[in-house]
């Protein structure tokens, strides 16, 4: 299911046991966090990019790199089977043009909030 978004932000595609995040840029720096919360309340300076219905296999969610695998964020969930809604947030430039330079950044930065937020059954 792809989840049409503004040109401004970056697509979101839900896939069988994953959720893609594609950037709004091809070179860039993003930050991840990923969180299980009763309540989502959006991170101040991001949006709400995307919601939606998701059912844990594992238990356990990992953020994972196209090229590079795991990145090393895990996030255990509860039982299996459990079902979610699944808030995703972003920002994009939250550090300033000279931080990106100092750091050695591509001009563009991102990140990215993952929230799971249990539902009744």
């Amino acid at each position: 299911m792809e989840l049409q978004l503004s040109g401004e932000v970056p697509g979101v595609t839900v896939g069988e046991g994953a959720i893609k995040v594609r950037s709004s840029v091809s070179e860039h720096y993003a930050q991840v966090t990923i969180e299980r919360s009763e309540v989502a309340v959006c991170p101040e300076g991001h949006v709400l990019m995307a919601k939606f219905q998701y059912r844990s296999r594992s238990g356990r969610v990992e953020a994972l790199t196209l090229f590079s695998g795991p990145t090393g964020v895990a996030l255990e969930l509860g039982g299996e089977g459990d079902l979610y809604t699944l808030h995703v947030f972003w920002e994009s430039n939250f550090l300033t043009l000279e931080e990106r330079e100092d750091h050695g950044l591509p001009q563009a930065a991102e990140r990215f909030c993952f929230v799971f937020v249990p539902m009744a059954d």
